[in-house]
């Protein structure tokens, strides 16, 4: 951490003085720059540092002004000369959180951030898939076919189990809903 408060030092002596606002922000994105310049830090590591900086993804799409700060930070990172955008910036973050340490599923080590990438709405199946063939050398082409055969785009199919009345009118939205009834007797587990 010192590079980080030696480059802040330094930018801070040629900031103007008057300006406060303008050293409060290269003080909070200076280390996603240093990292980022460095390459010190993985695309793990600097998504969970755009997310401690700038806010974890939010909830149910409710703002809580990460997209802003994200955005701040995709800026100060041009104004120095890296070109990655705040869309960038949010998809390092998102993946990281989707698959961070402290929680299932987990990042595998020996595959690829790019793979986890590939993997992120569906990420159970990047587990399975690693699990089931632990020889597999899981590269980006591997991780479309897998999700080709689990998740085709075409024909794709839920059951959706429940009072016919409330679910059929939102099924309705995603396409044409075949209503089959449940006539067997529950069996008893004892």
């Amino acid at each position: 951490m010192s590079l980080t408060l030696e480059r802040i030092e330094q930018v801070d002596e040629h900031t103007d003085e008057n300006s406060e606002e303008t050293s409060a922000i290269v003080s909070e994105f200076e280390p996603i720059y240093t990292a980022v310049l460095e390459r010190q830090a993985s695309k793990f590591a600097l998504g969970d540092l755009i997310g401690e900086i700038c806010g974890k993804p939010s909830k149910n799409g409710v703002n809580n002004g990460s997209a802003q700060k994200i955005k701040e930070a995709a800026d100060f990172l041009q104004e120095r000369g890296i070109e990655y955008t705040a869309k960038y910036l949010t998809e390092i973050r998102d993946i990281s959180a989707t698959f961070h340490v402290s929680k299932a599923p987990k990042r595998l080590g020996g595959v690829a951030w790019s793979v986890h990438r590939e993997f992120r709405p569906y990420p159970e199946l990047l587990g399975r898939a690693v699990k089931k063939t632990p020889d597999l050398v899981l590269t980006v082409a591997k991780a479309k076919e897998i999700i080709e055969k689990y998740f085709p785009k075409d024909n794709l199919q839920f059951v959706m189990v429940g009072k016919s009345a409330d679910i059929k009118k939102i099924a309705a939205k995603y396409g044409p809903v075949t209503e089959v009834q449940i006539t067997e007797e529950p069996k008893k587990a004892f």
